[in-house]
């Protein structure tokens, strides 16, 4: 439950800011074309449990942001569409791959798609003979922190390029170099996530929990607090849910999420009736 809920809660962060820019299809490319890093990675240092294992991971996946920002900057066609094309391709090249030269490994297309949360705990942190628990845990909750850190030590330039990028031009901010920071918290942030949700369901943690909160805060101080807090529910109630009927966490997580919006929007459509009545 630990390791599904800091998977959540780091995926909310940094998703507020991507739901803001316009760029939740962005999230959900890297959380695709990672697959690609992920298997060049492998191929590179042979081994799935090392730091270059895990450093290769980020680097191709900042990578992936870096082409689609290129091609943006250089055709007139819309980022949405270059998107598409960019995550689809990096993705079907990854699943190939992995079904031609990574079928005998713990990296199949089963743990790529839906994630293997389950067996996290199999994996375990060991420092000078002590067992620290599942490095799953640790890792989420290293990015959790660096997430916080660098978005607390950067808020005013993210929040000001994030709604007048024309004005944090005039007054010396990078809005480049600001996205170029999003992206690479959103690549660290999905690699980390990745074995414990899978590629296809880490986009409804970067997106469902900030979408709920959206709906009735547009304050980007309140709007964080309360997709952290959705995150936190979705995790604890997915998880239980998952036990009770079976099923796989990282798709109940999902599927509660989905539910949580579901029942947000009701309500704040009946409230708003009310009110206009």
């Amino acid at each position: 439950m630990i390791i599904v809920i800091l998977a959540t809660l780091t995926c909310a962060l940094i998703g507020n800011f991507l739901v803001l820019r316009k760029l939740s299809l962005m999230g959900d490319a890297i959380s695709h074309a990672v697959l690609f890093g992920i298997v060049m990675a492998f191929f590179i240092v042979g081994t799935l449990h090392s730091i270059w294992f895990f450093i290769l991971s980020v680097l191709f996946a900042v990578f992936l942001g870096f082409i689609v920002q290129w091609i943006v900057e250089r055709v007139s066609i819309s980022r949405e569409s270059i998107i598409g094309v960019v995550f689809t391709f990096f993705f079907a090249l990854g699943v190939l791959l992995i079904v031609q030269f990574a079928g005998n490994i713990h990296l199949d297309t089963h743990a790529v798609l839906f994630g293997s949360v389950e067996f996290s705990v199999f994996e375990r942190f060991v420092f000078l003979s002590f067992d620290l628990g599942p490095k799953s845990m640790w890792t989420l909750g290293a990015v959790f922190l660096l997430n916080i850190f660098l978005i607390k030590l950067f808020y005013k330039e993210l929040k000001i390029t994030t709604f007048d990028p024309n004005f944090a031009t005039s007054v010396g901010i990078s809005p480049k170099l600001i996205h170029y920071l999003v992206m690479f918290l959103t690549s660290i942030t999905v690699v980390t996530a990745f074995e414990a949700v899978g590629a296809i369901l880490v986009v409804a943690l970067l997106v469902v929990p900030v979408v709920t909160s959206y709906i009735f805060n547009k304050r980007l101080n309140f709007m964080i607090g309360y997709s952290l807090f959705f995150a936190l529910l979705s995790s604890i109630v997915g998880y239980l849910f998952s036990v009770y009927f079976d099923v796989s966490v990282a798709g109940a997580v999902a599927f509660i999420s989905g539910v949580i919006l579901c029942f947000v929007v009701i309500l704040y459509k009946m409230f708003a009736y009310e009110q206009t009545n």
